[in-house]
């Protein structure tokens, strides 16, 4: 499984068809990605390992193992791992486009 390397981390592709991308997010400590929504695809992610602080739409929460969490298109969105070790996030991308390209990213509000 070949890792592909971004800013906050990596990113292993498992499977991608026309409709479906599943992916595993590896973001290194306090590390975050950008503020960002979707046109395109839907998100479904639960976290694997790890803690993080994960914003929706102006609303922080923590997440932990175990937890689950769903992204329409449109909605902002980030995730910070909080922990010391690697936060590992199993993504499902649902939708017609499921390119790289579909990421509109946005200024992280200050109070955030």
């Amino acid at each position: 499984m070949e890792r592909e390397k971004r800013i906050w981390g990596s990113y292993a592709v498992l499977y991608q068809d026309a409709y479906c991308k599943i992916k595993y997010l590896y973001i290194e400590p306090g590390a975050q990605i950008s503020y960002q929504y979707h046109l395109h695809r839907t998100e479904d992610w639960a976290i694997d390992s790890g803690c993080a602080r994960f914003v929706l739409d102006g609303r922080a929460q923590p997440l932990k193992p175990g937890d689950r969490v769903r992204i329409l298109p449109g909605q902002l969105h980030t995730v910070k791992n909080t922990g010391d070790g690697l936060l590992i996030i199993h993504e499902i991308q649902t939708g017609e486009q499921l390119e790289e390209t579909d990421i509109v990213r946005c200024p992280l509000p200050e109070n955030l």
